[in-house]
């Protein structure tokens, strides 16, 4: 209707301090032009001076990591959103995928 060609792109975060849902959406989902992943089966502490550390992977998960790329060279411990799909984390940390086709 007003000649918009350019499709429009959407990695957004929202959160309550407990839960949280990203999404990653396109108009034109047949193009790859964004990435969304999250991490699986971590554990992490606040070691000294407030650093984060990530441990070795876990059966219990005590993090989770929302990243548009990923940020460790551990590649398996991380997983990607597909293409118009939202992650949602809950306040236990469990992670499900929802399509919003």
């Amino acid at each position: 209707k007003h000649n918009i060609e350019a499709p429009s792109l959407y990695n957004i975060v929202i959160t309550d301090g407990n839960r949280l849902i990203a999404t990653r959406y396109s108009t034109e989902p047949e193009k790859e032009m964004r990435t969304l992943h999250y991490t699986d089966k971590m554990s992490c502490h606040i070691c000294e001076k407030g650093l984060l550390h990530i441990d070795e992977p876990s059966e219990k998960r005590t993090a989770t990591l929302i990243a548009s790329e990923i940020l460790s060279e551990e590649k398996e411990r991380w997983k990607e959103v597909p293409q118009n799909h939202a992650v949602y984390i809950d306040q236990d940390l469990n992670v499900s995928l929802f399509d919003l086709n």
